[in-house]
């Protein structure tokens, strides 16, 4: 999993949560430093905040929706900011899943396994 999001105290949590459930987590601090990530190593699910400094998440998804469609659609938004008209408009026009912070983390949990599992679902069909 790529955690990506500029509060490292959340970042520290997402690596403690990876390791009580046994998942590889990398975090990124912006959409720049997770765009590295993902050109180097392969991951199942991406988990990223909207607004970060730097490029932020909707930056971040565009491009990764161009050079990485399938990990692009196994995506899942945190947000603080979910009444704000930008942020409102993007995660419309997307159909990715999206957690409020501060998020509880058997919803993430139960969110990640929602994609892979649809994800699998979708390649047995192809």
């Amino acid at each position: 999993m790529l955690f990506v999001d500029d509060e490292p105290a959340l970042r520290s949590a997402m690596l403690a949560f990876g390791r009580l459930r046994r998942l590889a987590v990398t975090t990124a601090q912006d959409g720049s430093a997770a765009l590295s990530f993902v050109r180097e190593l392969e991951f199942d699910v991406v988990v990223c905040d909207l607004r970060m400094p730097g490029m932020d998440g909707p930056a971040f998804f565009e491009v990764l929706s161009r050079e990485c469609p399938s990990l692009a659609s196994r995506t899942i938004f945190v947000t603080g900011d979910v009444v704000g008209e930008a942020s409102r408009l993007f995660l419309d026009s997307t159909s990715q899943p999206v957690l409020s912070k501060p998020f509880e983390f058997e919803k993430l949990e139960e969110a990640i396994l929602g994609l892979i599992t649809q994800s699998q679902e979708g390649a047995l069909v192809r």
